[in-house]
């Protein structure tokens, strides 16, 4: 990363000669203004109750030479500086920023946010207050003269109340928070990478090392929100993303334990096709062995059948006009106040859904290895080992997933015969009486290669060779657990419950390991 660094002037000797009395650092990121960036730099350096020795102001830019930018930098004081730093979007500006700071505290901010009058002063009283905090989130309200202003105010409500609610983590508002300049350095800052999803990454980070998160009494912005709903879904879109990303380069517990489970994550081959016609396909094959079953299964066989028919594209499709819609109705039709909140919301939630759909869509198969002997946990075989698991639970400590009564493991190619070792803990009993086939490449094994122990551990016995050219996919075809009949609010559908999975050869041969097919 470059930062270029200026000031509007050299510092004055006087400012030197009081340095030491600058406590706070604002920084200010010149990105999705929504009007004049020098109005709502103005409210940060000319009309802060805060005496103006004892607060700086960092103005970090990705655009060098703009209009907006040149406003800006006149503005600025003789402590204050602008970092250039070209390309960059907010959460590597605020970095930049934090980076030319000098100050013990750090106030983050939005282009687009105006602050209350006595923004700084309430966080220099909180400061003294409660010097042991790390970080505290401000106030935030909205202009209410428009429209999505008012949807915004009422949404961002919404989820602010959902974070108050007990058990509950604390987060950041991005929109205004105050941390200790230690702190954020202490725990990486902001993960550019992520986007819009940055911040709560951040706060989950310290929240994870024990920070405390608190609310800075009195501390105020007015954040300005789009005007239209392309642009507010933009930026749903790009937390999702965000997200998604983040989930697939860091650890899987620690990522539901903050965010909790996200099924297209967990799933991304779900909705392919050709995945799910091999699961429909070992379903009818396990029918047609166990005739007896054929009622049970063509239940499990009926949402597999639907899911074929839709696919990705379609959905991809459908999705964006519905949201087109959604958009148009909000904006455009005199409907009623509620029918256009509803809206909102579904158009909110149609966004999220198509980008995650988006995001599978476009992304490359993980290898997903199984070394020799080796007892993989199921946390690091998901996602492209085991097609359609849920959640994370614990059990004795250790984190396992319930399958779905239908579930995929897809294999490696192999010359030896190998056996499958699927460790359940007993969750749900001996695992054999709950499966009722396991189909390999279209086969159904024999019964006989199907055995477990007394530790509740499933052991399936593969033939060889298997080709690469069969494709090399496992599907286990369970009973179907429903906690809901048992007076559970627990409405999914089970199969076997996983801790780890272990390939071990039959033949003291090289084993074999899972790859991306």
């Amino acid at each position: 990363m470059t930062i270029e660094v200026t000031a509007k002037r050299p510092p004055s000797r006087a400012y030197l000669g009081r340095e030491a009395v600058a406590q706070i650092t604002l920084v200010y990121p010149i990105f999705d203004l929504r009007g004049q960036g020098a109005d709502r730099v103005r409210t940060w350096t000319h009309d802060q109750t805060l005496s103006r020795e004892r607060y700086r102001v960092v103005v970090a830019s990705g655009d060098a030479n703009t209009s907006q930018e040149r406003e800006v930098e006149q503005l600025l004081g003789s402590g204050d500086e602008l970092v250039r730093v070209p390309g960059a979007r907010d959460a590597a500006l605020w970095n930049a920023g934090a980076s030319r700071a000098g100050t013990p505290w750090l106030v983050f901010t939005e282009g687009h946010c105006l602050a209350d009058p006595g923004c700084l002063d309430a966080v220099a009283r909180w400061i003294a207050a409660v010097p042991d905090v790390a970080a505290g989130t401000f106030d935030v309200s909205h202009d209410e003269s428009y429209l999505l202003g008012r949807m915004s105010r009422r949404w961002f409500d919404l989820i602010h109340a959902r974070w108050r609610e007990p058990g509950e983590w604390p987060r950041l508002t991005r929109s205004g928070f105050a941390i200790r300049a230690d702190v954020f350095e202490a725990v990486g800052g902001f993960e550019p990478d992520y986007g819009q999803f940055a911040p709560a990454l951040l706060s989950a980070r310290l929240h994870a090392r024990g920070s405390q998160i608190g609310a800075v009494p009195d501390a105020a912005v007015v954040h300005l929100d789009s005007e239209g709903m392309r642009d507010h879904h933009a930026d749903t879109a790009d937390y999702v993303r965000g997200e998604l990303e983040a989930r697939s380069r860091n650890d899987p517990v620690f990522f539901e334990r903050y965010f909790g489970h996200a099924q297209t994550w967990a799933n991304p081959l779900r909705h392919q096709r050709h995945v799910v016609r091999r699961m429909a396909c070992a379903v009818v094959a396990a029918a047609v062995a166990q005739p007896k079953r054929t009622a049970e299964l063509t239940g499990l066989l009926r949402p597999l059948a639907l899911e074929m028919v839709k696919g990705i594209a379609p959905r991809v499709a459908l999705n964006r006009l519905a949201v087109a819609l959604d958009e148009f109705a909000v904006e455009r039709l005199p409907l009623p106040a509620a029918w256009r909140w509803t809206r909102f919301l579904r158009a909110h939630a149609r966004v999220v859904h198509l980008t995650q759909l988006e995001w599978i869509r476009h992304r490359k198969s993980r290898p997903a290895l199984l070394p020799g002997l080796d007892r993989l946990p199921i946390e690091r075989l998901v996602p492209d080992t085991v097609i359609r698991v849920h959640a994370l639970e614990e059990h004795g400590g250790r984190p396992f997933r319930w399958t779905e009564p239908v579930a995929l493991f897809r294999l490696a190619p192999s010359e030896d015969e190998y056996e499958l070792r699927i460790e359940t803990g007993g969750i749900r009993g001996d695992p054999l009486s709950s499966v009722i086939g396991v189909v390999a490449d279209g086969h159904v094994l024999p019964r006989e290669r199907l055995a477990s122990d007394d530790e509740g551990t499933l052991l399936v016995r593969l033939p060889a060779p298997r080709s690469a050219a069969a494709g090399n996919w496992l599907v286990m075809v369970c009973s179907a657990l429903a906690p809901a009949r048992e007076g559970s609010p627990d409405g999914r559908l089970l199969g076997l419950p996983i801790l780890s999975i272990a390939s071990v050869p039959l033949h003291n041969r090289a084993l074999t390991r899972m790859v991306a097919v």
